[in-house]
């Protein structure tokens, strides 16, 4: 989009400017939210050993009940769940420079700051989408260790009783 008018062309070129910020604050954001799920999903494979460690031993030196099993098995599948969020992961964090000199280079006339900006603002919104999903999986991983946790430390503390 060309613009005769030079305030024209600024106000695009702020424009996109904007939109380049805009695009790196959600994808720091997002960033952000998954090493908080990462560091939660440890947290909750921590309470339920601990869990595990101090309320059943003295229970399973006279046998394994109901209760020790299922808080085993919640134990187990909460570690598992965890693990599912901890597991190394190919994400989009970066936006490779290589890319935009490319389009300079390869383009008629070199392009602009606000086509920079422009073609930022779009690459970084792409890699945010990207990673989307994927972290709402490790949010649905994260909130199944929770439970299980719960399950294994109510199973722990009904059979105490």
């Amino acid at each position: 989009m060309t613009h005769k008018d030079p305030a024209g062309a600024q106000d695009l070129a702020a424009i996109y400017e904007l939109a380049h910020v805009e695009a790196v604050r959600a994808l720091d954001r997002q960033f952000a939210m998954v090493e908080t799920l990462r560091l939660r999903a440890g947290l909750a494979f921590s309470a339920g050993l601990v869990a595990l460690t101090v309320l059943s031993p003295q229970r399973i030196t006279e046998g394994i009940g109901l209760g020790e099993w299922i808080a085993l098995i919640s134990f187990t599948l909460a570690g598992l769940a965890a693990l599912a969020v901890l597991w190394p992961r190919e994400w989009e964090w970066q936006v490779a420079a290589t890319s935009i000199v490319a389009d300079v280079e390869v383009s008629a006339s070199a392009m602009s700051l606000a086509g920079v900006h422009s073609e930022l603002a779009r690459e970084k919104e792409a890699s945010r989408r990207v990673n989307e999903p994927a972290v709402g999986h490790l949010a649905t991983c994260l909130r199944t260790a929770y439970t299980l946790c719960g399950i294994e430390i109510l199973a722990l503390l009904v059979n105490l009783v």
